[in-house]
């Protein structure tokens, strides 16, 4: 399965940024907000971020050999960078050190031109590359599923509700009968109470003033 390589690192006066990642994942804040230092007696580590992304990386202190000069920064401390792979949708269950030498030299090789001129330096896009590792799509999980029918059919009915009240407020014009006067008689019906019985068991049923 594909991944897309990446690197993290500071030079010898600008700080932690990204340097190398796949053009959709160039934004700040990304991929930086989730890497970082390699638990001691491990030789990678692994994270997921945002948007469905899983990502694998190494920590590497760089060799005054591999830069062709002095490995430390403005203040002599040794520098260091992150270098690893991204996957979309997708998760890492076995990791082929070859992957991480893989993505290390891609890594090593922008981090010179990084060095090259700090100032100018822009994050360079990443090519995809066909990884050995175990790499396994990643589904959303059955209660995730449940739980998005439940709120969807919930809404449903709310929305019935809400309908049904609309069309019986727009047929009675919204408003409630007068309990104190009695329908109109129905074709076929018991015929209608007579005004002195009315008298009797209740108050007489006043004509609406309105037009």
């Amino acid at each position: 399965m594909d991944a897309w390589p990446f690197l993290v690192a500071r030079g010898r006066r600008r700080g932690h940024t990204v340097l190398l990642a796949p053009a959709a994942l160039t934004t700040p804040g990304v991929i930086e907000d989730v890497v970082g230092p390699v638990p001691e007696g491990r030789g990678h580590h692994q994270a997921d971020a945002p948007g469905g992304l899983h990502l694998v990386w190494t920590e590497h202190r760089v060799t005054d050999t591999e830069l062709g000069g002095d490995a430390t920064d403005e203040h002599g401390r040794p520098l260091r960078l992150f270098a690893g792979w991204v996957c979309v949708g997708a998760r890492t269950v076995a990791v082929d050190q070859a992957d991480l030498a893989h993505v290390l030299a891609a890594g090593l090789a922008t981090y010179r031109r990084f060095l090259a001129d700090e100032d100018r330096f822009t994050t360079e896009p990443a090519g995809a590359f066909t990884a050995r590792s175990r790499i396994v799509p990643v589904s959303r999980p059955a209660s995730a599923r449940r739980a998005s029918r439940t709120w969807g059919l919930a809404g449903l009915g709310v929305l019935v509700v809400a309908v049904v009240t609309a069309i019986l407020l727009l047929t009675t014009g919204g408003e409630e009968p007068d309990p104190a006067c009695p329908p109109p008689p129905r074709p076929g019906g018991p015929p209608p109470v007579s005004a002195s019985e009315r008298a009797a068991t209740a108050a007489p049923c006043e004509p609406d003033p309105r037009p």
